[in-house]
């Protein structure tokens, strides 16, 4: 699931560099952080049925905040109601917050948070 939605928010944010977990200092603005935050799993009688739900933040970086809110608008116009027709079975926006500029690593940039809710098979 984590290098599918990757690729396909990539693909949709071009010129936007997008990771899983980590946003190395110094690294170009705008950009997008991945963070998986739970994943619940679906038991049926004869076991793991595979089906997953992972809640899904992506942390919008830019140089303004203006900057933020509009990448942020981009990630959820190429995610929400999105699926592959394989693995991802929808992608359902949760969330949208206002972060602090401070990232921890001395630099002040525009954040905005958006959660998502994606289902999808595990093989």
């Amino acid at each position: 699931m984590e290098e599918i939605i990757r690729l396909h928010l990539q693909a949709a944010l071009a010129a936007v560099a997008v990771d899983w977990n980590l946003s190395p200092q110094g690294a170009d603005a705008p950009r997008v952080v991945l963070y998986r935050i739970s994943v619940t799993g679906d038991i049926i009688a004869d076991g793991d049925s595979g089906l997953r739900r992972a809640r899904v933040q992506a942390d919008c970086f830019a140089a303004t905040y203006k900057a933020a809110r509009d990448l942020a608008k981009s990630a959820i116009t190429a995610l929400n109601g999105w699926r592959d027709g394989n693995t991802i079975l929808g992608v359902f926006l949760d969330a949208v917050r206002d972060l602090p500029p401070e990232t921890g690593t001395g630099e002040t940039l525009g954040r905005v948070s958006v959660d998502f809710f994606i289902n999808y098979q595990e093989f």
